[in-house]
């Protein structure tokens, strides 16, 4: 077949993965990039190398300015915790319906989180 070290498999994992992506739930969250001026605007679900597939989201937390910024903080980080398991559980289901699975020994997950201090 057109798996994994075959001549094709990138072409078909590229053609499965766009079908993926274009079936993905348009209620997720996914990454927004917005300029610091907010004229400029990039969004994406992810990025995918054959069948390496990298996935993302960013907060969507509106700050509470009765709370602190480390509460906010906090709060913006439990949003991209809870998107993030939302986002991994649809990808693996809908990966599943391709008949592909994931590896759980080759999953991982990273957090980027800062916080500005004096405006830097």
């Amino acid at each position: 077949g057109a798996g994994q070290g075959s001549t094709n498999g990138p072409f078909f994992w590229l053609l499965m993965f766009i079908l993926m992506l274009d079936s993905f739930d348009p209620t997720l969250r996914v990454l927004l990039f917005i300029s610091v001026c907010t004229k400029l605007v990039a969004s994406r679900k992810g990025d995918a190398f054959v069948d390496d597939s990298h996935l993302g989201i960013t907060s969507d937390y509106e700050e509470d300015p009765l709370l602190s910024m480390e509460d906010n903080t906090r709060l913006h980080e439990l949003r991209v915790l809870e998107g993030l398991t939302k986002v991994a559980q649809h990808y693996e289901r809908l990966l599943w319906s391709t008949g592909g699975a994931l590896n759980i020994l080759k999953c991982s997950w990273a957090m980027i989180s800062w916080v500005w201090k004096n405006s830097r």
